[in-house]
């Protein structure tokens, strides 16, 4: 089982505007709690001591929380520095400069992937192989658009990749790099992933998947965001276990009704329609959803099919 971790948190957070302007998105909230801090804690469960987390969107700011997130968790993080120049999903790489072999994980990206199991996987295809990586692939029976992923079932070898489509095959975010992973990445200024990392070892019939059905979630725009929480609720509702952190946090919030959820107790659900979450905030709306998600104070108005944070409002379709 592998001890370190690689966490990508250093995106300008684009598709997180407005609310990525006041801090950066994987701090955003997530039932109260930062996103990364979630991630995080799922690695721990998983007995993964030591994190490289890098940092360029209100860099400063951000290594203040990160501080403050290494005495809370009780974990050793370390901070590789972008914020003179965004460097790249494999710039960033490059410059944490990590040694041995390491998980890496997006700080927007939540999954229940096992991590054990992507380990043994992983050694077991390096045995069979040589893979020089391993990547947990979804086999994106969801309703979003991701890059296909083209893989050889039998071998558990990735081919290629092709268009961007909605319910195939894709990247979770999360897998293994070995050090030669990392042999392809331009020693200096900006290089991609896909580019610099996932294509050589293609090309060399070393890049391994991993089968991860799990439930994932993704923060990378505010659509996925706020639809996140609503995924969340419906499994938490149905009888899901996300492990013991995850689990706790859930049960110190409140069920109102089905698909009704607030941090407090209180009689919010007769003016509240489902699905809907309000916290962080002294007083509640008096009308939330339904597909309504607030963090902070309400108003006196309908909050309907958006998300809110801190005195931002953005309007969202309903599903």
């Amino acid at each position: 089982m592998l001890h370190q971790v690689m966490i990508k948190a250093a995106g300008l957070g684009t598709r997180m505007q407005p609310f990525s302007h006041q801090i950066p998105k994987v701090f955003l909230p997530f039932f109260g709690v930062p996103v990364i801090q979630w991630v995080l804690e799922g690695l721990l469960d998983a007995s993964v001591s030591s994190f490289v987390i890098n940092v360029h969107h209100h860099a400063s700011w951000m290594q203040s929380e990160l501080k403050k997130l290494t005495s809370t968790l009780n974990c050793n993080i370390r901070i590789s520095d972008e914020s003179s120049q965004l460097l790249g999903s494999a710039g960033g790489i490059r410059q944490a400069a990590i040694q041995g072999p390491f998980f890496i994980a997006n700080a927007d990206v939540l999954t229940q992937v096992d991590w054990k199991k992507l380990a043994h996987c992983h050694a077991r295809l390096r045995k069979l192989h040589g893979v020089s990586l391993t990547l947990a692939i979804h086999p994106g029976k969801i309703r979003s658009f991701y890059t296909e992923i083209l893989f050889d079932p039998k071998e558990e070898l990735i081919l290629g990749l092709d268009a961007v489509r909605e319910g195939r095959p894709f990247y979770t975010g999360v897998g293994i790099l070995e050090p030669e992973a990392c042999a392809y990445i331009p020693e200096h200024g900006v290089s991609d992933f896909v580019t610099s990392i996932l294509k050589p070892a293609i090309l060399q019939k070393k890049a391994g998947c991993y089968f991860s059905e799990e439930n994932w979630y993704d923060f990378g725009s505010v659509q996925t965001w706020r639809d996140a929480h609503f995924q969340w609720m419906k499994n938490f509702e149905h009888g899901f276990s996300w492990g013991k952190r995850w689990d706790l946090r859930m049960q110190a919030q409140f069920r109102h009704a089905p698909g009704i959820w607030s941090d407090r107790e209180g009689d919010f659900s007769k003016q509240w329609k489902a699905p809907c979450y309000w916290g962080l905030g002294v007083n509640p709306p008096q009308f939330l959803g339904p597909e309504a998600i607030l963090y902070g104070e309400g108003e006196i108005r309908n909050y309907l099919s958006g998300i809110g944070h801190c005195g931002i409002w953005k309007d969202l379709g309903c599903d």
